[in-house]
């Protein structure tokens, strides 16, 4: 029976790209070098094929030194990522992320109000008081 596909990306599939992202096109050894605890290379050829098939990944066509670079855009994925936590996690309650990340001291009230303020457009600048 065939493995149903990981709905967004996987843990290495994110350290590839941010990988691809970072540096741009890369051969298998330099993507290989740069990962976490780094998998043989025969497991890293085989994720770039996966990732080939779900369009993440683009390689140049070359049969030997293939380089691979990102074919999906780093804010897209991230947003991608971002509603699939938002969703599985939470309920699509995205205030309840925005508390955990408080609770956790991920971000700080400080710059919970810089980030509030740069997206209404006033720069995070507090009104007078």
């Amino acid at each position: 029976m065939a493995r149903q596909r990981t709905p967004g990306l996987t843990t290495r599939e994110a350290q590839i790209l941010h990988v691809l992202w970072g540096q741009g096109p890369c051969t298998v050894a330099q993507i290989r070098r740069e990962l976490p605890e780094p998998p043989t290379t025969n497991t890293v050829r085989k994720l770039l094929s996966i990732m080939n098939q779900r369009q993440l990944v683009a390689d140049d066509g070359r049969a030997y030194g293939k380089l691979y670079r990102a074919a999906v855009e780093m804010d897209d994925s991230r947003s991608q990522a971002l509603q699939q936590l938002v969703t599985t996690l939470y309920d699509g309650c995205a205030g309840d992320v925005v508390a955990d990340l408080l609770r956790a001291r991920l971000v700080t009230s400080a710059q919970l109000r810089k980030m509030a303020g740069a997206a209404s457009g006033d720069g995070g600048r507090q009104a007078p008081g």
